[in-house]
C-alpha cells in the first residue's frame, strides 16, 4: 500500500471522526429539585395568589402550615438580602442543616439582630411560630378555637384592627400578610433607590422643567412681576 499524502499545508485540519463523536454524546440529565429544594424555592407573585386562593378552601391545620410557610420564606430571603455576602456558596452553607438560617427560630431572632424589626415584633413572629409549631406536631385533631390556640391569637396585633368579631383563623391569616408585607419592605426600598439612582439624570431634568414652568405661570398669573426670559425660552423650546 502507498503511503498517504500529506495534507495540503494551506487546508485546515479536519478529523474523519470530530463530528461522529460529537453526534454520539450523550446529554448531560438537568438536575432534579430535590424535596429540600422544593422548601426553599422563592415565591413569586403568582405563588402568593395560589396560596390565597388554598387557603380558602382548606383546613385550620393547613392554612396555619401553609400562611407560616409562606413568613418563614419572606423572611429568609429578607434576611440573605441584607448580608454583605450572599453568594450562592454562603446562602448555601447559611440553609444546610445544622446552619444558621435552618429553622424558623433562628430566621426570627438573625432577622432582629439584622435589624429588620423592633423587639415587639419579634414577640408577634415568635407567636405565629408557636401556633405553626402546634398543628404541625399535634397528632390531635385541633383548630384555631382550641383554647391554647385561641389565647396565642388573642395576642396577634391583627386584634387591634380587625376588631373582636373576627375569627382566630382571620387573625393569625391577617398577621401573616402583615409579616410578609413588613419582609417586602427593603427589596421595595432596594429597587426604588436603584430607580433613583439609574434615572436621577431624568428627574434632575425634570425637577428643573417643573420650576421653570411654575416660574412662568406665576408671571402669567400675575404673581410676579418679571421673569427671565432665557427661563422663557428653555420652556418652550422643550418637546411636550
Amino acid at each position: 500500500m502507498s503511503p498517504k499524502p500529506p495534507a495540503p499545508i494551506d487546508r485546515p485540519k479536519s478529523p474523519r471522526h470530530k463530528a461522529r463523536a460529537k453526534s454520539g454524546a450523550k446529554p448531560v440529565a438537568a438536575k432534579q429539585p430535590t424535596l429540600r429544594d422544593l422548601t426553599r424555592q422563592a415565591l413569586a407573585g403568582e405563588d402568593l395568589t395560589a396560596l390565597a386562593n388554598e387557603l380558602e378552601g382548606t383546613s385550620d391545620r393547613s392554612a396555619a402550615i401553609i400562611a407560616a410557610a409562606a413568613v418563614d420564606r419572606f423572611l429568609e430571603e429578607a434576611i440573605l438580602g441584607r448580608l454583605v455576602r450572599n453568594d450562592e456558596d454562603t446562602k448555601a452553607n447559611l440553609i444546610a442543616t445544622g446552619g444558621a438560617l435552618d429553622g424558623f427560630f433562628a430566621k426570627i431572632h438573625l432577622g432582629f439582630a439584622l435589624g429588620l424589626y423592633s423587639d415587639k415584633y419579634v414577640r408577634e413572629l415568635e407567636t405565629i411560630r408557636k401556633i405553626r409549631n402546634c398543628f404541625a406536631h399535634s397528632a390531635k385533631s385541633i383548630t384555631f378555637d382550641t383554647s391554647p390556640i385561641a389565647a396565642e391569637c388573642n395576642t396577634l396585633s391583627a386584634r387591634k384592627y380587625m376588631g373582636g368579631n373576627a375569627s382566630n383563623r382571620k387573625r393569625y391569616v391577617a398577621a401573616c400578610q402583615a409579616a410578609i408585607m413588613l419582609l417586602l419592605i427593603p427589596k421595595f426600598v432596594k429597587v426604588a433607590t436603584g430607580l433613583t439612582q439609574k434615572y436621577k439624570p431624568q428627574l434632575d431634568s425634570l425637577e428643573g422643567d417643573i420650576h421653570n414652568l411654575e416660574a412662568a405661570m406665576r408671571v402669567l398669573a400675575g404673581t410676579a412681576d418679571s421673569i427671565d426670559i432665557k427661563i422663557l425660552q428653555e420652556a418652550s423650546s422643550k418637546p411636550s
